[in-house]
């Protein structure tokens, strides 16, 4: 059985765009949220306030460190992406040194 590995570039690079575009819309609609959270709780006060503020400030934290490893997702995949060209230059040249 031979089993050949196939990896299509463009196809990776367009999805990746699609990440980063995606990434890009999340990041913008939490700054806004949070904006918008920040403006309520400054003229509010109480316990629950409080208590909402934190639960917010969490989901904050949590959506950021989502944003960050989305980030490191993508540029992994751009380093993946070069040392696949690379690879296939490589071998191309070796091939053509051999032909």
């Amino acid at each position: 059985m031979s089993d050949k590995i196939s990896y299509d570039s463009d196809k990776t690079m367009e999805a990746l765009a699609e990440v980063e575009q995606q990434l890009d819309i999340f990041s913008t609609s939490n700054r806004t949220v949070h904006a918008q959270f920040n403006q309520i709780f400054s003229e509010l006060s109480g316990e629950a306030i409080s208590s909402y503020q934190n639960v917010v400030n969490q989901y904050m934290e949590i959506a950021k460190l989502a944003e960050d490893h989305i980030d490191f997702f993508i540029q992994l995949t751009e380093k993946m992406e070069q040392a696949v060209k690379e690879a296939d230059r490589k071998s191309q040249r070796m091939l053509d040194d051999i032909g």
